[in-house]
């Protein structure tokens, strides 16, 4: 099989020749008489195009590939018709602007693609990418000679906010020292804490004082108006974000782009278009920050996101990341979770357990465990934790938001959200007695069977998805 290449536009045929001409023979059609428009230009065929006789030393009985690339659609098709009738087996491939494509059914063994979808992807990608250049420089330059910068993240980060932090920091060629992470809360999820154990990471918890010690403020994944006043009325210089964009403060610096799925997607392309190489670190906690905060691909991603996660996949330690995302059960922790087991409830696809006194970080744990119970779409784990009784949610991923669900019951009294598969609930036990007439075993059963279990059953009477054939849930 060989190639023939037609085109009104010659510098198509120098593409052609670096790229298809590489791998496969390949003729390239000129008018008699014509230049080469290429001095290297190997294997021409001349003749008018549109006449059958220039494809006469071509093997009729024999495939062949055609590209044809033309500015006007009449002209593209008189071409092929010669081109079939003198060798009836060739495949076409049509290349122009929308208005030059003939239609599907013109030919058989055809195929249409216009410069956009061959070319101008690349040409965006690429203007991109200078653009994105351009904003690595201008964050490198508001931050150049501070002599401490606060990177600062939310209350209980997560690993998009994590990973996004250590890749500002490294972008802005400074350590742990000059430009720590810094959170008014603390990092209480088990998988987020064996990030930062596994990867070396750590975030600092500070309060609204500890901000004068630093000369620039950059926030990540997340935007001013969310800290309220623990601010203390400090401008912050840079925010780099994915949510929603927020209104009612003013910053030098400031990248948020909704459309993207995590904020580690825009410090990836950071670190492209400053043509720095991800170590495997820095690949392991963006590609768990990328996954964590799109479901792994499955929510609210972009092609940016996609290009991403591979970008990231290949260059990641997959033994790191599985102990991030399987952590170690502290062995204390087995005797409580095995009594409190054999306690476990399932009603009507709510698997609900009491841990009693227990660490934190186990409740979570436990909550992902009962949601592989049989029967289980949604799993709820409770604990008390010192004065506070604490909650962690799950959900099949298919279902009313968990965060939606556990705002309604415990807004009002303690903290309580999340996002749809997952959600928690930190709530004071002089709130819980004030609310409720309690806080022990019985009253937390009656009201997670009870309101939190109705208001599951009326999401699904209004019309939640069912779950997916074969799930087995």
């Amino acid at each position: 099989m060989d190639c023939i290449v037609v085109s009104d536009q010659r510098v198509f045929y120098g593409m052609l020749q670096r790229s298809v001409g590489r791998w496969i023979q390949t003729y390239y059609v000129l008018d008699k008489g014509e230049r080469a428009p290429y001095a290297d230009l190997d294997n021409v065929v001349r003749g008018d195009p549109g006449d059958p006789e220039t494809y006469a030393s071509f093997a009729p009985e024999e495939e062949h590939v055609a590209v044809l690339a033309f500015r006007a659609r009449t002209e593209a098709e008189r071409v092929a018709r010669a081109i079939t009738r003198r060798l009836p087996r060739t495949y076409l491939l049509f290349l122009s602007l929308d208005e030059g494509l003939p239609q599907l059914e013109s030919f058989a063994h055809m195929r249409v693609r216009t410069w956009d979808e061959l070319v101008g992807k690349h040409l965006e990608q690429e203007v991109r990418t200078l653009v994105t250049a351009w904003r690595v420089d201008a964050v490198r330059a508001l931050f150049d000679g501070a002599r401490r910068v606060g990177i600062l993240v939310q209350d209980d980060p997560d690993p998009d906010a994590i990973a996004s932090g250590l890749a500002l920091r490294t972008l802005l060629g400074r350590n742990r020292t000059t430009a720590p992470l810094l959170t008014f809360g603390a990092v209480t999820r088990p998988e987020n804490l064996a990030m930062l154990r596994v990867l070396d990471l750590d975030v600092r918890t500070i309060d609204t004082a500890a901000l004068a010690d630093y000369d620039r403020l950059a926030c990540v994944d997340i935007q001013p108006p969310v800290f309220g006043d623990r601010l203390g009325g400090r401008e912050v210089d840079a925010v780099i974000d994915h949510h929603p964009e927020q209104r009612g403060y003013r910053c030098a610096f400031r990248d948020v782009r909704p459309s993207y799925g995590a904020t580690a997607t825009i410090l990836t392309e950071y670190f492209h278009a400053a043509g720095l190489s991800i170590n495997q670190r820095h690949a392991t906690a963006l590609l768990y920050g990328l996954k964590t905060d799109t479901l792994n691909l499955g929510r609210e991603v972009g092609p940016a996101d996609v290009f991403a996660f591979q970008h990231l996949y290949q260059r990641a330690n997959l033994n790191w990341l599985r102990r991030i995302e399987l952590p170690e059960i502290p062995r204390d922790a087995l005797a409580t979770i095995g009594k409190a087991l054999t306690r476990l409830e399932v009603v009507d696809g709510l698997s609900y357990v009491w841990l009693g006194r227990v660490r934190e970080d186990v409740i979570a744990q436990v909550a992902d465990m009962l949601l592989q119970v049989e029967g289980a779409v949604w799993s709820v784990a409770v604990g008390r934790v010192d004065d506070r009784i604490v909650a962690s949610v799950r959900n099949a991923g298919y279902l009313r938001a968990a965060g939606d669900v556990v705002k309604k019951i415990f807004g009002e009294i303690g903290s309580a959200g999340g996002h749809r598969t997952m959600a928690k609930i930190v709530v004071p036990i002089a709130a819980l007695r004030r609310r409720w007439g309690g806080h022990g075993p019985r009253t937390l059963h009656r009201i997670f069977f009870g309101p939190f279990l109705d208001e599951i059953r009326r999401s699904d009477r209004n019309g939640a998805s069912a779950p997916p054939s074969g799930s087995g849930r």
